[in-house]
């Protein structure tokens, strides 16, 4: 019985010791991957660091755009009472249903 004893010692601290090895591989393996993903991270910023880019050239909005912008923000959308105009835009599309199920 005691020889039994020390097998299944042996054996659990072998097992356990195989969990640590690979725990301390996959440790060791994800420390690898985080240090070469560093690396390269720095140098991607070093490169992107010396990049220049000339925009001056790049028209976003035409002139006539632009004004169509300034023209709708000065359209007084900002003095809407939204709450008011879902209530009024649901109430009439409810009399709508009603007027077309009561015609049919």
């Amino acid at each position: 019985m005691e020889g039994e004893t020390v097998k299944l010692q042996v054996n659990h601290i072998q097992k356990n010791s195989q969990a640590a090895v690979f725990h301390f591989q996959a440790s060791l393996s994800l420390l690898l991957y985080l240090f070469v993903c560093l690396q390269f991270t720095k140098d991607v910023v070093s490169q992107l660091d010396s990049v220049k880019i000339d925009l001056r050239g790049i028209i976003l909005l035409e002139a006539e755009g632009r004004q169509n912008l300034l023209d709708f923000s000065e359209a007084g959308l900002s003095e809407i009472n939204y709450a008011d105009y879902l209530e009024e835009v649901t109430h009439s599309h409810r009399n709508t249903e009603t007027n077309t199920h009561r015609h049919v």
